[in-house]
């Protein structure tokens, strides 16, 4: 059985949290300490405070291994601020049961987990580097013309069958090229190679 801890500010239970592991347990953020530990922690952030300093708080105290922060209202710049301190998920803290339950399973397969809007917003906040030189930039090498195009859309938030569209391919061979610049680049999803391109 998994042991699930929720943090947020009062230590009372949060709805559904508790729907979604009937056997967790909550702590408010004063009482939490690096003994307690657990599977996956979730942080509740309080929509009436500054997030970062919520976040650092919880950090001091956390012992590490996977935590996944949740927000009354979500946004981009809340979600790349998480993401860049550790966090392994970030979501609407008024998800359903099932969508924790996914959340967790993501994250103990030593995945990222992000909604597909956020995942949108975050990548059409990111900027690719522009080069100041006439050199390649380090994150094309290694990729085919084709490979580089569709790493530049996906970079956008584009998705597959937009990319296709886009390149006119097949979805298919969309799948394909992305499969290819994984492998060649190194990263687990979509999110890791829009940051690769901002680098």
């Amino acid at each position: 059985m998994l042991n699930i801890l929720l943090i947020n500010r009062t230590g009372q239970p949060w709805k559904p949290c508790q729907l979604a592991f009937t056997d967790s347990t909550h702590l408010s953020i004063d009482r939490y300490s690096p003994k307690d530990t657990a599977d996956v922690v979730f942080f509740k952030t309080d929509f009436d405070k500054d997030f970062e300093p919520q976040l650092d708080q919880f950090l001091s105290k956390h012992p590490g291994g996977y935590f996944v922060v949740l927000s009354n209202i979500p946004s981009a710049k809340e979600a790349v601020l998480a993401f860049s301190k550790g966090a392994r998920a970030y979501l609407n803290a008024y998800a359903g049961p099932k969508t924790y339950q996914q959340v967790v399973e993501v994250v103990m397969g030593d995945s990222i987990w992000v909604g597909s809007d956020m995942m949108r917003q975050m990548m059409m906040g990111l900027k690719p580097k522009k080069s100041s030189s006439t050199a390649t930039p380090v994150w094309q090498e290694g990729l085919t013309v084709r490979e580089i195009a569709v790493a530049r859309l996906l970079a956008q938030g584009l998705n597959n069958k937009l990319i296709a569209r886009e390149l006119d391919i097949t979805e298919r061979t969309v799948k394909a090229h992305i499969g290819s610049i994984f492998k060649k680049k190194a990263v687990k999803d979509r999110l890791h190679l829009a940051l690769l391109l901002t680098q």
